[in-house]
């Protein structure tokens, strides 16, 4: 449910002519690889991965994902905007991963070696997950029960990667 709010999400605000591209870079491209990119993290966070293979996992999706996209690109801006654009993509889908989404592109050398890019990318990636977070907070105050594992307890980890779980990447 969280994935297919987020997603919603991101396609009225990425998708069609909401973000205008700039006059070299192919926006169809890159929402195309926005798409893929948000399916491949859906299926990751769904699986009944380990925390730590989940973070692995997405953190090498959104690596993948930017390398891809901004390979030939080389103005500064279209190569910030597209690994953005991913990036809280992938924030949006798995809010719980942004540690996990840095990680992914903090390596990236066309991205690093553009002045204050990193710390940009950082800002959107937190932005992007706390708008999805709010999103699917239950509108009545009520808190929302996590006992994913059955057991009467919400309060032990249960690898969902939520408070009671501490993933790797944190």
């Amino acid at each position: 449910m969280a994935a297919h709010v987020s997603f919603e999400l991101w396609r009225r605000s990425y998708a069609g002519d909401n973000n205008p591209s700039s006059k070299h870079h192919d926006q169809a491209t890159t929402s195309k690889s926005a798409k893929a990119l948000a399916a491949q993290i859906s299926h990751i966070i769904h699986s009944h991965l380990k925390l730590e293979e989940k973070d692995a996992q997405v953190s090498a999706a959104v690596r993948a994902a930017v390398n891809d996209a901004i390979a030939g690109l080389t103005d500064p801006k279209e190569i910030l905007d597209t690994t953005e654009e991913l990036t809280t993509v992938a924030a949006q889908i798995a809010p719980k991963f942004t540690g996990a989404i840095f990680l992914g592109i903090k390596d990236i050398q066309p991205v690093t070696s553009i002045s204050g890019a990193t710390g940009q990318i950082q800002t959107a990636i937190v932005g992007a997950a706390a708008t999805a977070t709010t999103l699917i907070t239950p509108e009545n105050g009520e808190k929302k029960r996590d006992d994913d594992d059955g057991d009467g307890d919400d309060s032990k980890p249960d690898g969902d990667h939520d408070k009671d779980d501490v993933s790797p990447s944190h």
